[in-house]
């Protein structure tokens, strides 16, 4: 778990701000379209089996998968869909 604080504030800007920053522009432009749509994010197994040694990687990831499915059930009725995608980097790098 001994990782600085700039570590630490880079893994939640790019997990869960890029997430929070993109939906704040995205969301209300779906909305006044009135077209619904699909947000699709980037989580990772680590959201649901985490990995040791990556306490925060880990935490952020879960955070993008709550994200996911609590903007599914905010955003059902403007039928704007909410996907995560979680690949894990398996040991032949593919």
């Amino acid at each position: 778990m001994a990782v600085t604080d700039e570590e630490f504030d880079l893994v939640v800007n790019l997990n869960m701000r890029s997430i929070y920053l993109s939906a704040s522009v995205i969301v209300p432009y779906m909305q006044k379209r009135g077209q619904g749509g699909a947000f699709v994010q980037i989580a990772s197994t680590a959201a649901i089996r985490p990995r040791p040694g990556l306490t925060w990687y880990n935490a952020s990831k879960a955070a993008a998968s709550c994200a996911t499915k609590t903007m599914a059930v905010e955003y059902a009725a403007d039928k704007i869909r909410f996907n995560s995608v979680c690949p894990v980097l398996g040991s032949t790098g593919m």
